[in-house]
């Protein structure tokens, strides 16, 4: 039931990451064979694939973490001996947890900021639920790397299939 779960979620994060990035590719192509053949263009687009942009590095950074193969520094890990490898992995592993948890709480106040404020986005709508990606996605990453504290992640086959 939790691999399902999991798999399901994972599959959630895949398809809504190529759903952002081909409506962003539909969009930008739009935009530009608009202006170029009928002089015209719509205000409005510009400004979604810039949220679209964000929401993109976000959800590749939540499928980094997934995978635990996000750029990292492994120069610690070839000049120390293996045993020590784990308790290091450990180690940057609570650390980053920590700095997500806290990027995640100071996005949540940035978005209740944005939403008291009132601050708009594009075309009157305001601007708050489109930013609700970061304290979710950051959040996510700091459940991701605690887990990977006392459990590492290992890729599942399909993650194994898509990273060869």
């Amino acid at each position: 039931m939790i691999q399902r779960a999991r798999t399901l979620f994972h599959w959630l994060e895949d398809g809504l990451l190529v759903s952002v990035f081909v409506t962003m590719l539909v969009l930008a192509i739009t935009q530009i064979v608009v202006r170029n053949t009928f002089d015209f263009s719509w205000s409005w687009i510009d400004p979604l694939n810039r949220i679209g942009v964000l929401w993109i590095a976000l959800l590749g950074a939540m499928i980094g973490a997934r995978r635990n193969n996000h750029i990292k520094i492994d120069l610690a890990t070839q000049l120390l001996p293996p045993a020590l490898s784990v308790p290091i992995n450990r180690l940057v592993a609570a650390l980053s947890s920590v700095a997500l948890a806290m990027l995640a709480w100071h996005t949540w106040r940035l978005v209740l900021d944005e939403k008291a404020f009132g601050s708009p986005a594009f075309n009157g709508l305001p601007a708050w639920p489109f930013q609700t990606i970061m304290p979710i996605a950051f959040g996510i990453m700091a459940i991701r790397y605690f887990w990977m504290i006392f459990w590492p992640i290992v890729p599942d086959s399909e993650d194994e299939a898509s990273a060869e």
